[in-house]
């Protein structure tokens, strides 16, 4: 017996381009047998103190700017 989640991913699959299947394919793929944990993997914070500082008063501004608009706009093709 089919499992009823693999079901729906096979039936939307095939409604998906190419090119979108092979997203998803390379999404399933990433996430092997990988256990799950609550701490992502990643660099320490620590490591990250040297550039502190380094981004210009400006380019932060324009940078808040553009996620502020950007949060703005919804996006009908998400759901």
């Amino acid at each position: 017996m089919v499992n009823a989640t693999i079901e729906e991913v096979t039936a939307r699959m095939q409604a998906l381009s190419p090119a979108q299947q092979q997203d998803v394919l390379n999404f399933v793929r990433s996430r092997g047998n990988k256990p799950q944990t609550t701490t992502p993997s990643g660099v320490p914070g620590a490591s990250w103190v040297q550039f502190a500082g380094s981004i210009l008063p400006e380019d932060i501004a324009f940078m808040e700017q553009a996620i502020e608009e950007g949060c703005e706009k919804g996006d009908a093709d998400r759901r």
